[in-house]
């Protein structure tokens, strides 16, 4: 499968590393960016194999059955711009901007074409990443559901919205969830070398909590409030540490940064929208 990947930031070089990791038989991936020492990073890693890479994108989409575009949203009307004159007909155009809708590539495209959108998080370089999909109306149902989950299904967990929206939603939980996740295991560090624990030991013991919680919610047919009260004994010193947190408003606070970033999310598609208005 000849698979172009255009913008190897952060999430690009995720993406880009999970699929060759991935050992997929039939992957041809190709990687464009205006970075060159970037794409050769990626490159480094994977001796063995033929990497196509290149500063243009036109030379990289040409005959791509799949097209994931990992750009800044400021940047995507522009890199789309560069590409739909080379677009194969039967190609997938998959895009990961954050808060940019499929309407909005659409007409900036400017003829029908397969659009669908992703919502990777970075743990998709070690094949444990959740991916949000949802598929344009031009999209061939079965299809191009099957070459969605073909790709990503090898990074992770993939599931499906039933709505575009809800994408906004599954970038500030799914994509920026793991970002609040390890800010609060930097807090439990610190607090574990506060309390008298070495760096190395903290570290340790801290991820060892977060591990322990993930392993118990995965095998265990239990909501997560009902692990917390297994875990929390009458009076004890779990029960006193939760009462700090809620007094705190721990919980709020989680709530509130997963609707700011939400409510981020919904900005720049409204703020593309207005530039394709005007």
């Amino acid at each position: 499968m000849k698979i172009a990947l255009i913008g190897c930031g952060g999430l690009g070089t995720s993406l880009a590393l999970g699929l060759l990791r991935s050992k997929v038989s039939d992957l041809e991936l190709r990687l464009c960016d205006h970075n060159q020492s970037k794409m050769d990073l990626i490159v480094s890693e994977f001796p063995s194999l033929k990497i196509a890479t290149s500063l243009f994108v036109k030379n990289v989409v040409k005959d791509a059955e799949i097209i994931i575009v990992v750009v800044k949203p400021g940047d995507l009307e522009r890199t789309l711009t560069q590409l739909k004159e080379d677009l194969a007909p039967q190609a997938l155009l998959v895009s990961c901007a954050a808060g940019v809708q499929i309407d909005f590539i659409a007409k900036v495209i400017g003829k029908k074409c397969a659009v669908a959108r992703a919502m990777p998080n970075t743990a998709v370089a070690v094949a444990g990443g959740t991916v949000g999909t949802f598929l344009g109306p031009n999209c061939d149902q079965k299809r191009d559901e099957e070459r969605l989950n073909y790709v990503f299904g090898v990074l992770g967990s993939v599931r499906a919205v039933h709505a575009e929206e809800l994408l906004h939603a599954v970038t500030a939980l799914s994509g920026c969830g793991p970002a609040f996740a390890l800010l609060f295991l930097e807090a439990l560090i610190d607090a574990g070398v506060r309390a008298g624990l070495s760096r190395s030991e903290a570290d340790f013991f801290a991820k060892g909590a977060l591990r322990s919680a993930t392993v118990l919610v995965d095998h265990v047919a239990l909501p997560p409030s009902d692990l917390r009260a297994q875990i929390t004994s009458p009076g004890g010193v779990t029960a006193e540490g939760l009462y700090q947190l809620e007094r705190m408003a721990f919980r709020y606070a989680i709530m509130e940064a997963v609707d700011a970033s939400k409510k981020k999310s919904e900005q720049i598609n409204y703020l593309e929208q207005a530039t394709i208005v005007k």
